[in-house]
């Protein structure tokens, strides 16, 4: 994993994103900061730009995808005639906030990028009972799957790419295989 990578792993509550650059990482290297994670980032930053995502706050999970350039924010609705939550396209590139993608009725509890980055799809799964797998690269979702209680966490099997596990809240683990799509 990248030092990027790295840098995002238990990060949570985003509610603004700044740029930093830092010695020794390479020139266009970013970190995502939260004031809950203070205390894990030692080092010194230099705040270079920040911007607010969501005016109300409740970005909660965040998912890179370095082989677009994007970064997955997942996010409430801010149309209150589309309520429920999805999440928002960020370019890494020149940190500027994309399009929303409207997914869930409930919020998204964890995002997982598909393996294979090059297909641009990445995963949410949801307080309301479902898992989506979304296409980063037309905006839709592609499949979407009912689970019997909400889900708490998704992540892709490792070597296969075509099974995903998602948790949920009773503490049942559920394995789909994105080749059966009935």
């Amino acid at each position: 994993m990248s030092k990027f990578g790295n840098a995002l792993i238990g990060l949570s509550s985003i509610d603004f994103f700044y740029l930093f650059t830092r010695s020794g990482w390479p020139s266009l290297s970013f970190l995502i900061f939260s004031p809950k994670c203070q205390k894990m980032l030692t080092g010194s930053y230099e705040i270079i730009k920040s911007m607010l995502l969501s005016p109300t706050g409740r970005c909660r999970v965040v998912a890179a995808c370095e082989y677009i350039n994007l970064l997955c924010v997942s996010q409430p609705s801010s149309n209150p005639l589309f309520k429920g939550f999805g999440f928002r396209k960020v370019h890494t590139g020149e940190l500027r906030p994309l399009k929303y993608i409207h997914l869930h009725s409930q919020p998204i509890r964890d995002l997982a990028l598909h393996p294979e980055h090059e297909d641009g799809i990445v995963a949410s799964a949801s307080m309301d009972k479902s898992l989506k797998l979304t296409s980063l690269l037309v905006d839709q979702v592609v499949q979407a799957y009912q689970c019997p209680a909400p889900v708490w966490s998704c992540c892709w099997a490792s070597p296969s790419p075509n099974y995903i596990f998602a948790g949920s809240v009773n503490g049942s683990v559920l394995l789909f295989d994105i080749r059966v799509t009935s």
